[in-house]
């Protein structure tokens, strides 16, 4: 499946991370979850953002500042979302304001377009080699370009429970000395098969919104 291809590609890896697995990274719902408004919660780590001159409530997944430091210090981390770059932007100066995580942070414009207003995130544009690029998403369709790259993770609202950060940090653990990512992704996950059927579904909705 090809999506429409961006001239921008972001710099190579720079010499501190040289030869470091990169791990991209979606925000919503899988570092953080958004709600509108002021909230509270004992249960919850928050931060308050205005954006747009709206106030929005952000709850991070809980590990979220254990795994950055940690992930941080063995990887080399880029941010991708979906999202505006207004409100993505002050998201990612909240969990890393001395921009020391993240390398690099890309969002909804650098996305490809599959088909009217229907984008997804086409790993050519981090300019990295596949066999040592993921990406992990909670988002399914965002790895129909590149599913053998591909590490889904369950989206986070409010489940003050969740562990999935701890489970994620163990996995980028365990293939990080792999030759291939992409081999031990696919023997885990079966991504290609699981969109294979989800594509079938994808596909005439977007042609008939189109």
């Amino acid at each position: 499946m090809e999506a429409v291809q961006t001239v921008f590609k972001l710099p190579p890896q720079g010499p501190a991370d040289h030869g470091k697995l990169t791990v991209v990274l979606d925000i919503d719902e899988t570092l953080v979850h958004t709600s509108r408004g002021s909230r509270t919660t004992d249960a919850l780590q928050s931060f308050e953002i205005t954006v747009f001159e709206q106030r929005f409530t952000v709850f991070k997944r809980p590990g979220l500042d254990e795994f950055l430091e940690r992930a941080a210090s063995k990887y080399e981390l880029i941010a991708f979302t979906a999202g505006l770059e207004e409100y993505s932007r002050a998201v990612l100066k909240a969990i890393d304001p001395e921009n020391l995580i993240f390398r690099h942070c890309l969002f909804r414009q650098h996305c490809a377009e599959l088909y009217p207003n229907t984008v997804v995130k086409d790993l050519r544009i981090i300019n990295r080699c596949p066999t040592k690029t993921v990406l992990v998403d909670n988002t399914l369709t965002n790895f129909l370009l590149q599913p053998e790259n591909g590490v889904p993770i369950t989206s986070f609202f409010d489940d003050s429970k969740d562990s999935a950060l701890n489970v994620l940090l163990e996995f980028l653990t365990s293939i990080d000395s792999a030759g291939d990512v992409r081999n031990p992704i696919k023997e885990t996950f079966q991504l290609p098969r699981l969109l294979q059927r989800h594509v079938l579904e994808f596909i005439p909705r977007m042609t008939e919104a189109s």
